[in-house]
């Protein structure tokens, strides 16, 4: 019998599900420019299967965040914003954080869209309240951007 691709290839159905009212506006929200360069869009591809930085690894970094990306992602059977956050070297990092999400949530709400022109300096933090914890950004204020050099 011969291989027909046409009609051989097994139908793929794509997995979907409804996404939570509350977080349907923040999903596939990115201030990186998809008419960017080819190279922005390879990083972004790459960020979000292989973000350079998680969780853990980002405590304590502080950075020049030049752009964000947000997806709802599934975390422990319930929905979660995803976020990934670039620095000025295109590096990447990647939380599920409730925290981290809710900032970059006043972001998108208060119009707040880090770029080059823009850049919003922040620095990852790890908050203690009692038994919990969670990871949320801070913003540094008071320092003027320097391009890296390059």
């Amino acid at each position: 019998m011969k291989f027909n691709p046409n009609t051989d290839v097994p139908k793929i159905e794509e997995q979907s599900y409804d996404i939570d009212p509350k977080l349907a506006k923040y999903d596939g929200f990115s201030t990186i420019s998809m008419e960017e360069s080819n190279d922005a869009k390879m990083v972004l591809a790459d960020a979000l299967i292989n973000p350079d930085f998680k969780n853990n690894e980002c405590i304590g970094k502080e950075f020049w965040c030049i752009g964000f990306h947000t997806r709802v992602v599934e975390c422990g059977g319930k929905q979660c914003l995803g976020v990934i956050l670039f620095d000025d070297s295109w590096n990447s990092y990647s939380t599920v954080s409730a925290g981290v999400a809710k900032i970059v949530k006043a972001w998108i709400d208060a119009e707040v869209e880090p770029s080059w022109e823009y850049p919003v300096r922040v620095k990852y933090e790890r908050v203690q309240q009692g038994v919990y914890q969670y990871y949320t950004l801070k913003t540094v204020k008071g320092m003027k951007y320097e391009p890296p050099e390059a």
